[in-house]
């Protein structure tokens, strides 16, 4: 359950899409993601699951980069996303590295 947060403050985003990019100091198995959660929140309390993967090897590499798109219909806007590892990376451990995270929608402001 290693996790990143994003508070938007004064907007709130609804997600159509999210980049994650791997670190960039290690090859293929070298401590990378590969289960996984996206989340939203208004309360950073109760969180709505928008995405998950499980033994996805997409970004298994080297400084690798992958798009993903948003697969739960939702007109919901957030001020809070999480990405939440939810299971071991590919070093077998339970660190969340990323060196970047990308998200894609519309913004809200309030």
């Amino acid at each position: 359950d290693s996790w990143i947060k994003f508070d938007f403050i004064e907007r709130k985003v609804k997600p159509s899409a999210y980049s994650i990019r791997s670190n960039n100091w290690g090859g293929v198995g070298h401590w990378h993601p590969q289960h996984w959660v996206i989340e939203g929140s208004n309360d950073d309390n109760e969180w709505t699951v928008l995405d998950s993967h499980t033994n996805d090897h997409s970004i298994d590499d080297l400084s690798k980069s992958n798009t993903f798109l948003i697969q739960t219909e939702n007109n919901t806007f957030y001020q809070y996303l999480r990405l939440r590892q939810t299971g071991l990376n590919t070093a077998s451990n339970n660190a969340l590295i990323i060196s970047a995270f990308e998200d894609f929608g519309t913004i809200q402001y309030f």
